[in-house]
């Protein structure tokens, strides 16, 4: 099954179930089933979230990826290890997918890249009666959503301007560029992890906004660390005033 598919944790009642991903979708749904489920086991390419053992997650464990799985529900890692599945629920993300949408071949969707998109939202040739919001991840995404709707809004007004169409595929050129010498596939364009900081600037200054540090300062990454620090109970434990307060400080 796929995350997008998950409900309750009951129906992992003393079984064992392989989670494919280490996304949010895959903590989350970790941290609901490893009550109930007999064993969880978490295949991960890159170990950003890691379970602590010897506490709460004792029936939990972390693997590299699926060498393969087998009819019969045995599923091989690629460090070796095997285990007898009875679930595997897939938490690999979505693809962009616009049915409804005739282009031309203006914007296509390729390997999961949108685009071209000049800084994620305007397609060059269709710009501005043409926009996406809300289409990065791996970021404080309702922060990023509503500095890009503002924007769009700004443009559609006429209060602010949209550089030319050839400014604009060369600003995206410079991004794939950038991309693809430092060996990023296309599908992990629309990410924002190491730029959230750079962009949710840029978007507020083409706003006339003055951010508050504590706002560009809390990225996804400072969240996590927030509330891994804290562990499961972070929503009674985790002083987010102080920690704020220690963020603005730091200045």
């Amino acid at each position: 099954m796929h995350s997008h598919s998950y409900r309750t944790p009951e129906q992992f009642k003393n079984k064992t179930v392989v989670l494919i991903g280490n996304g949010p979708s895959a903590v989350d749904i970790l941290k609901e089933i490893y009550p109930l489920a007999k064993q969880v086991h978490q295949a991960v390419r890159t170990p950003s979230f890691q379970l602590v053992k010897g506490g709460i997650y004792n029936n939990a464990w972390q693997h590299s990826m699926i060498e393969c799985a087998h009819k019969d529900g045995k599923v091989v890692f690629k460090d070796g290890t095997t285990v007898d599945a009875d679930v595997i629920i897939h938490c690999t993300g979505y693809k962009y997918h616009y049915p409804f949408l005739k282009s031309n071949g203006v914007v296509t969707v390729d390997d999961n890249r949108v685009g071209p998109l000049y800084k994620h939202v305007f397609p060059p040739s269709l710009a501005p009666w043409l926009s996406f919001v809300g289409l990065n991840y791996r970021v404080v995404i309702f922060k990023v959503i509503e500095l890009q709707a503002k924007w769009v809004a700004k443009v559609l007004s006429g209060t602010v301007e949209l550089p030319s169409r050839e400014a604009m595929m060369s600003s995206v050129e410079e991004l794939y560029s950038k991309m693809e010498k430092a060996g990023m596939p296309k599908h992990h364009t629309q990410i924002l992890q190491n730029d959230e900081v750079e962009y949710v600037s840029w978007l507020a200054a083409q706003l006339n906004l003055r951010l508050p540090n504590r706002w560009k300062k809390i990225t996804l990454s400072t969240i996590f660390k927030g509330i891994f620090d804290n562990g499961d109970n972070y929503r009674d434990t985790w002083d987010a005033d102080s920690w704020i307060q220690e963020i603005d400080s730091a200045d």
